[in-house]
């Protein structure tokens, strides 16, 4: 079992009604959908440290679950939860394995630029 990078939580709200537990999912590689587990699907093995994961579970997941069962139930939530779901959601935009990839391949450049302009402060100081 890998780490979920969209949440079991959030996936449950697609469950299929005939098949609990099991969402509708399309492959790239295949032609038709297929019902999958929601313990197998959007997750990857050694994806998060731990450390990680479990900060996501209370600090991001934790406060918002409730949010999300009460939309599901039709209720609008209060400001202090509307807060609880936008750092979900923007979390959820940025957890997702090619946001990843594409971080990884700025970082070399960011370094970089934050490293010459360190440089040119520590120059500045000593002129």
């Amino acid at each position: 079992m890998g780490n979920h990078f969209v949440p079991q939580a959030y996936l449950r709200g697609f469950q299929d009604p005939a098949n609990p537990d099991f969402i509708w999912v399309q492959s790239r590689r295949e032609q038709d959908p297929r019902s999958a587990s929601i313990e197998d699907v959007a997750q990857s093995r050694n994806f998060y440290d731990p450390e990680i994961e479990k900060l996501l579970a209370s600090s991001v997941e934790g406060p918002a679950n409730p949010v999300l069962a009460k939309l599901r139930a039709g209720e609008l939530p209060t400001d202090q939860k509307r807060v609880a779901l936008a750092v979900y959601l923007a979390t959820m935009i940025k957890r997702v394995p090619k946001n990843r990839a594409r971080g990884r391949a700025m970082a070399p450049q960011v370094l970089e630029d934050v490293v010459s302009r360190f440089r040119g402060r520590c120059n500045n100081s000593l002129s």
